[in-house]
């Protein structure tokens, strides 16, 4: 992927523009900004200092003999005081979406088994890229298998603590803005939490380093451009929603009716399938406003009682349809799935516009979205037969 030249240009000119305004005088460099120094720059550079004390990572390998030392440490980095607002400490949206939960709630795993992650990745003789990676997916596999809440801002706020001139904390949406506007067709907020995802986004922080160097504005560190892809996002690329006039789906109606139609164990089924699809309906009208597409947020429906082989009519940034497949469960994150005949035709026949968006209800209350693809288009999925209809030939159904 590549940046747009153009689309750079516009986004650079609306940045100098926006701190030439906040500070009152020509944007020069990012040290010299008066408004970036104060309003982006010096708390990151804060919380990554108090965050390496805070680790004390000189005192894991005698910890190792005394289970919770190292978790302990680990969450107090995630203090307010500490982190800032580097992580979601769940005052908005209610604890459950606590970025650290994970260190919280261990459900049936000891501590001293997330304790052994957590010193794979934070405690390596080397921090470059190529040498983390593999502990980056080993670490947010093990959170995604157990239900442990893997997100994009705490994983990537633990290597933030390990190198900020290397990585920095990843705001899913509203970077996804940014890499949208500059033509970059790949999204973090619903895609799982791995080092391939992950990837992409330094890259596009490297080639903007790049850029600015080649204008003269000198940044100092990756925290710089972490400071200038936030900037762009809430200020720059971000346009106003406008008033979403579409007719809301009757939840409480559609749950009624499909209640009718089965017994308890197919009624439990179909509550939580429908909990996920509302919850998807939802993010998907969300996203699209955040891009600044209210126009097609208004025009995102539930369809999963039609017979047209997904569950929400939406769709992508430029435009183009998005059909997706909601499969939700309580279960582990590797749980099978199933599809019918209508899905599996769809999904063949709509290599691009049918995806799978998995949901996972946590026994905590808290919703996770990962986006699978066309499952039927790749290679990362064994599907097989699972039953068949008997019926005459001259049978309509």
């Amino acid at each position: 992927m590549k940046i747009d030249d153009q689309q750079f240009e516009n986004a650079y000119r609306g940045f100098v523009e926006y701190v030439t305004g906040k500070d009152g005088r020509l944007f020069t460099t990012f040290i010299e900004s008066l408004y970036l120094k104060s309003e982006e720059l010096d708390y990151k550079h804060r919380a990554s200092e108090r965050g390496k004390e805070a680790l004390q990572r000189a005192h894991w390998d005698e910890w190792r003999a005394t289970p919770g030392k190292i978790k302990d440490a680990v969450l107090a980095t995630c203090d307010r005081e500490i982190c800032f607002n580097l992580v979601e400490h769940g005052e908005r949206y209610g604890p459950e979406t606590k970025d650290y939960r994970s260190l919280e709630d261990f459900k049936d795993r000891p501590v001293s088994e997330i304790e052994g992650q957590l010193y794979s990745l934070l405690k390596p003789e080397s921090v470059d890229r190529a040498t983390v990676a593999p502990r980056f997916d080993q670490f947010a596999g093990y959170l995604s298998k157990y239900g442990l809440g893997c997100t994009w801002r705490f994983v990537t706020y633990l290597l933030f603590l390990l190198d900020k001139e290397l990585y920095f904390p990843v705001l899913p949406t509203l970077f996804d803005k940014v890499l949208a506007f500059h033509g970059f067709d790949h999204r973090m907020a619903y895609r799982k939490v791995t080092w391939a995802n992950y990837q992409p986004l330094l890259n596009f922080a490297d080639d903007l380093r790049c850029r600015l160097q080649e204008r003269g504005h000198e940044p100092n560190s990756l925290v710089d451009i972490h400071s200038y892809m936030y900037v762009l996002g809430r200020h720059v690329v971000n346009k106003p929603p406008a008033s979403d006039d579409v007719s809301e789906p009757n939840w409480e109606a559609i749950a009624l009716a499909r209640q009718s139609k089965g017994a308890a164990e197919a009624r439990r089924r179909e509550g939580t399938g429908l909990k996920g699809e509302q919850f998807v309906f939802e993010a998907e009208k969300k996203r699209l406003r955040e891009y600044g597409r209210s126009d097609l947020a208004a025009q995102v429906r539930h369809v999963a009682d039609e017979p047209v082989g997904y569950d929400i009519a939406s769709f992508q940034i430029n435009g183009e349809a998005l059909h997706i497949e909601v499969k939700t469960t309580r279960n582990r994150a590797d749980y099978p799935f199933w599809l019918t005949n209508r899905e599996y035709e769809v999904a063949q026949n709509e290599s691009n516009a049918w995806t799978v968006y998995r949901v996972f209800l946590s026994e905590t209350g808290s919703t996770q979205i990962e986006e699978l693809g066309n499952v039927i288009h790749t290679d990362d999925w064994h599907i097989q037969p699972d039953g068949y209809v008997v019926k005459k030939p001259e049978s309509l159904f």
